[in-house]
């Protein structure tokens, strides 16, 4: 963490300058170590200009080369940044790939687990808050959110007589059951578009 944190003082919003800055210093500071190592043996640097060219040539398209190669396997950390992104914009489940063993790979797979646990934990909270715990129906809030979507229509209450009665004498768990099997009733009666 210690390389990093450093090269997060140069390189505060990129991990790719980071990882270039590295392969370029991995890359060319030998090379500039060879080049003075041998102006200094050498009686004249007109000697071997020919080969400091083609050495300093050499390493710079390999350089090049390497530093695409980089850029090209980022790749998947930008998609990771893009999936979360999106999820946490709009919503938007972006599947990453998970065949992948390496260590990209697991943080991939990852990132769908934790998108998924998100999106599920979600939906069971918006569930939980526009409906009855106890009988599965809609509750006040999740009658509204339908209501305006049905149009017309009529509204039926109902009074179970003499409930307070159940409870009192058999207790609340028999009154429970009383309002389940009540609601199982009402349920299986209405058509498939009513609420």
């Amino acid at each position: 963490m210690g390389l990093y944190a450093f090269l997060d003082r140069l390189f505060p919003r990129s991990f790719s300058s980071k990882v270039f800055f590295t392969a370029f210093l991995g890359t060319h500071v030998p090379l500039i170590a060879v080049t003075v190592y041998a102006l200094s043996r050498s009686t004249g640097i007109e000697d071997h200009l020919d080969e400091l060219l083609l050495l300093i040539g050499a390493t710079l398209i390999g350089c090049t080369g390497t530093l695409l190669s980089l850029w090209v396997l980022l790749a998947p950390l930008r998609r990771m940044r893009g999936a979360i992104l999106a999820f946490e914009q709009s919503g938007y489940v972006v599947r990453l790939p998970e065949a992948h063993l390496d260590e990209i790979g697991q943080l991939m797979r990852c990132t769908n687990t934790v998108i998924r646990s998100i999106e599920q934990r979600h939906a069971r909270a918006y569930s939980a808050a526009l409906t009855d715990s106890l009988t599965g129906l809609p509750n006040r809030r999740g009658f509204e959110a339908l209501a305006p979507a049905l149009g017309t229509g009529a509204v039926l209450f109902l009074d179970l007589d003499h409930f307070k009665q159940v409870n009192d004498t058999q207790g609340h768990a028999a009154g429970d059951a009383v309002l389940k099997g009540v609601a199982g009733v009402i349920s299986a009666t209405m058509r498939r578009q009513d609420v």
